[in-house]
C-alpha cells in the first residue's frame, strides 16, 4: 500500500509538472503570436506606404555631392585638429 501511494505521489508530481510546463507553453505561444500580428501589422503598414509612395524616384532624394563635402571637411577639420591640438 505505502508503495502505490509512493507511486501515486510521484504522479501527481509529474501531472503538476507537466500542467505548469504546458501553462509556460501557452504563455510563450501568446506572446509570440502577439508579436506576430504586431510584425505582420507593420509589414502591411510599410507595404501601403511603398504602394502609396510609388512615384518616388533617385531625383527626389538628397544630392549625393553635398555628402562628399561633408565628408571632405570633417576629414580636413580632423586633420587640422589632429596638427594643432594633440590630445584631442
Amino acid at each position: 500500500m505505502e508503495q502505490l501511494n509512493g507511486v501515486l505521489l510521484h504522479l501527481e508530481s509529474e501531472l503538476a509538472q507537466t500542467r505548469a510546463e504546458g501553462q509556460r507553453q501557452t504563455q510563450e505561444y501568446e506572446a509570440l503570436l502577439n508579436i506576430k500580428i504586431k510584425l505582420e501589422s507593420e509589414i502591411a503598414s510599410y507595404g501601403h506606404l511603398l504602394k502609396d509612395g510609388e512615384d518616388f524616384s533617385l531625383s527626389d532624394a538628397p544630392d549625393s555631392s553635398n555628402s562628399v563635402q561633408t565628408v571632405q571637411r570633417t576629414t580636413t577639420a580632423r586633420s587640422w585638429m589632429a596638427k594643432w591640438c594633440p590630445g584631442h
